[in-house]
């Protein structure tokens, strides 16, 4: 019988509950073994002493994925949908999983910012909104209409304009937007019995307000998405 020699991946000084024992010919065979030939347990035998080596990978993993999620919650804004507050979620639950002593940590006063920017952002795009469609006198069954058009609209822009990458998405979801707000309170306006020419009034207000209101809190949004991102990595 071969005597072997095991071999400690971790100790006490690296991290106290990673204190795991292979023997030394399985790590070098492992090291030298072609990819094809390495068994599912060696391969998880390597997996755990490089994360025992560096313990930074998951929480590093953690921060790319948490600024990664903001970047797709910040779609969904434009889509006219709560991202803000899916990022702010995110990082609330980043907060809260990530231990502190860890680099890619984020903090609750993090978490304070980006909720503060996200009401910030609520409140823009309602007063917007508002002001636009008060000033024409928009009934609530046309602003009902054009917040469903909106997003419907947007959702139809951001597939025609896929046909140009990132920047003809954007643009197709804002003309898109815009175009289905008009659509909505156009057609609310009507359906209350007002005249052609002051239906027109109000859908154009209305569309020139969620254009406003989605731009602004698209901006307060990428400023969150910045936060994050600072805070995760520097």
């Amino acid at each position: 019988m071969v005597e072997v020699t095991p071999t400690k991946i971790a100790g006490p000084d690296i991290c106290p509950d990673l204190n795991f024992q292979i023997p030394a010919t399985t790590a070098k065979n492992t090291i030298n073994m072609p990819k094809n030939q390495r068994s599912s347990r060696e391969l998880g035998f390597q997996l755990i002493e490089i994360t025992a080596m560096n313990p930074q990978i998951f929480p590093f993993v953690g921060a790319v994925l948490l600024v990664l999620g903001s970047l797709l919650a910040w779609c969904l804004t434009v889509l006219q949908l709560p991202g803000n507050w899916l990022m702010v979620l995110l990082t609330a639950l980043a907060a809260w999983l990530m231990p502190e002593e860890t680099r890619f940590a984020v903090g609750w006063l993090t978490v304070g910012i980006v909720f503060g920017l996200a009401v910030i952002g609520e409140v823009l795009e309602l007063a917007t909104g508002a002001v636009a469609a008060k000033k024409q006198g928009a009934s609530r069954r046309a602003v009902g209409l054009s917040l469903v058009g909106g997003i419907a609209g947007a959702l139809f822009g951001a597939g025609g304009g896929s046909i140009v990458p990132v920047l003809g998405t954007l643009i197709g979801i804002l003309s898109g937007g815009a175009g289905g707000a008009f659509l909505g309170a156009y057609l609310g306006e009507t359906w209350k019995g007002r005249s052609d020419e002051q239906a027109m009034a109000v859908g154009r207000a209305v569309a020139i307000g969620r254009t406003l209101g989605v731009l602004g809190k698209m901006s307060v949004g990428v400023v969150m998405v910045l936060v994050v991102a600072w805070d995760a990595f520097f």
